[in-house]
């Protein structure tokens, strides 16, 4: 028997996939480029809730059909699979460490950023990218992060972010140049955190 939701299209997504992707591309290079520091997001996203359209522009900007991607079960919604499948064509992964990208929410990232693949000696740009989905840029615990990028230190404190998530983050860094590469989406604005970020204190 065929479901409703498998009949109904899925979400829009970009009302103008090229330009779009482009505006959204601009300011996720402007995230990772100055860690920590939110960017607003200068498109609205039509997307399922478990997504969320900070997660969807981030999809969508960043995947296509030969992105491994792998979703927590959280997020692994029926609408959220076609949604991706239908706008970007990616392949799912069934385990992250087999994911070029892994999207989870914020609280899962504990255990699931240290399954991920953090690339080799030879190809560094092979490790994976992790989206962390939040409710908003700040209330979670607070985080001093310096390094490349930033000629200050900056403290950010996503919602849902715990000492244990930042103790995980440092483990993350201190393997540069291999390491995972963060973005955290919520609140109409991503945030990036490269591996190459020092995160020097966590508190919370």
């Amino acid at each position: 028997m065929v479901s409703a939701a498998m009949i109904e299209p899925p979400a829009e997504g970009f009302s103008d996939p090229v330009l779009d992707a482009a505006e959204c591309f601009r300011v996720i290079l402007g995230a990772l480029a100055t860690p920590g520091t939110p960017m607003r997001l200068p498109r609205t996203v039509a997307a399922p809730d478990a997504l969320g359209p900070e997660g969807a522009a981030l999809a969508l900007t960043l995947m296509d059909f030969e992105t491994r991607v792998w979703l927590h079960p959280d997020i692994a919604t029926e609408a959220v699979v076609r949604y991706l499948a239908f706008h970007t064509g990616v392949v799912r992964a069934s385990e992250a460490g087999a994911a070029d990208f892994a999207v989870m929410p914020i609280g899962a990232a504990v255990s699931v950023l240290p399954t991920l693949v953090v690339g080799t000696a030879d190809y560094p740009d092979r490790a994976a990218s992790a989206i962390l989905l939040t409710d908003g840029m700040d209330g979670g615990a607070p985080a001093r992060l310096s390094g490349p990028g930033l000629a200050a230190p900056v403290d950010f404190a996503p919602a849902g972010a715990t000492s244990a998530l930042w103790s995980v983050l440092r483990e993350n860094a201190a393997r540069f140049p291999l390491g995972v590469d963060c973005f955290f989406a919520g609140g109409g604005a991503v945030a990036g955190l490269p591996r190459s970020t020092r995160i020097e204190s966590g508190e919370g």
